[in-house]
């Protein structure tokens, strides 16, 4: 134990006999600038045949903290390449990858919100350390900082090839996939850290080790959505005609894991495993998917008289399998009247159309299974 002079807790606050420091707490422990470093790197080039880009780039910012030892930091890559391979196809592939990680002081009950807080109520006179120790005092918090701790590891991957065909002029045919997957973990460690009691003995925080902690929040998902599209364009004279149909499929799934342990038996390795108190595990797991069909078809003659039909076919997994699909038509007819020899105003305005249209359409914005019958799962003594 540290021997120090008997005294209260309160003697070290500015209302006490030795709250008359001169330490400029806000100076020992808030900078006033806090270093950002932003790095980044890209290489293009290529022809109309076959062309490239690649950029990579770092970014780190540290906090206003001294002995919070706040960071963030950063990687990211981009890339993308594109190559007509015939005159009638073109082949493309865009890739991203990021990686994140965040360190920051943590509160069990405020989050991170309460550092802010806390710095503004500093007292002045209040000393930085206990008296004949070189422990931080209870009311700078800097101890808590440095070890009730919050960390936030991301990745995220992105792939999307895609392929244009055009093998008649005017009909062209993309087919695309979509793939995005991130996974986040979050880690949260409360480990003992001293002060000095009332009486001058050293003692920690939290009093008892059993109130140590250790969680982790882990979050994966992936997302993946292939698509084909075709459109067809042709005048003839004053007719034209667009024509577009196509297929779009969604698959996404997830899954979430959520532990807690207390009474870790070494702050020098917090884990799940060095915990031997009371353990908590829960998780989540789901997925939705979505199909849809759909069809378009644009018609005007000179340029004045416009149709519009349009035919959707979409099926959602949100719903029982006999309620999944719905078909949602819809019209529109325009005629721009600025274009007939007859109207009076041309030279006042340049444009003006009439259009009128309706049609239905879907949604699918609720909660997934909730179709499905459910129970409560708990443990019973009955």
């Amino acid at each position: 134990m540290l021997a120090m002079p008997d005294g209260l807790n309160w003697d070290i606050m500015n209302t006490g006999t030795k709250g008359v420091a001169n330490d400029d707490l806000n100076s020992l422990i808030t900078r006033r600038w806090a270093p950002r470093v932003k790095h980044n790197l890209s290489a293009s080039g290529g022809n109309q045949i076959f062309n490239y880009y690649v950029s990579g780039g770092y970014y780190e910012e540290k906090g206003l903290l001294k002995f919070g030892d706040e960071s963030f930091k950063r990687y990211n890559l981009d890339a993308k390449i594109n190559a007509k391979v015939t005159k009638w196809m073109e082949v493309s592939l865009l890739t991203k990858y990021k990686n994140g990680h965040e360190d920051f002081p943590w509160n069990q009950f405020y989050g991170r919100a309460w550092i802010i807080n806390w710095i503004g109520k500093l007292k002045p006179g209040t000393p930085a350390k206990y008296p004949g120790t070189d422990i931080w005092t209870q009311q700078t918090r800097v101890e808590e900082w440095r070890n009730v701790r919050e960390n936030i590891l991301s990745n995220q991957f992105v792939v999307s090839p895609r392929i244009k065909l055009e093998p008649v002029k005017g009909w062209v045919t993309n087919i695309e996939l979509n793939y995005t997957s991130n996974q986040n973990e979050n880690i949260r460690t409360v480990k003992q850290y001293p002060w000095v009691r009332p009486t001058g003995e050293m003692a920690y925080l939290p009093q008892s080790r059993a109130q140590t902690e250790y969680r982790s929040d882990l979050t994966t998902n992936r997302y993946i959505s292939p698509n084909v599209y075709s459109t067809y364009t042709r005048d003839f004279g004053a007719h034209n005609l667009h024509v577009m149909a196509g297929y779009q499929q969604e698959t996404y799934n997830y899954s979430n894991l959520n532990a807690t342990a207390f009474y870790l038996l070494s702050d020098a390795v917090p884990s799940l495993s060095t915990a031997v108190g009371e353990k908590t595990i829960t998780d989540a797991l789901g997925h939705w998917a979505t199909q849809s069909g759909f069809a378009r078809i644009d018609y005007n003659f000179s340029e004045k008289y416009l149709v519009e039909v349009n035919l959707r076919a979409d099926g959602s997994s949100r719903f029982e399998q006999d309620e999944r699909w719905g078909v949602f038509p819809s019209v529109s007819a325009g005629w721009v009247i600025s274009k007939e020899d007859f109207f009076p105003l041309k030279d006042q305005i340049n444009l003006l159309k009439f259009r009128t249209s309706y049609g239905t359409l879907g949604n699918q914005n609720v909660a997934n299974y909730l179709y499905v019958p459910t129970l409560p799962i708990r443990e019973t003594n009955q």
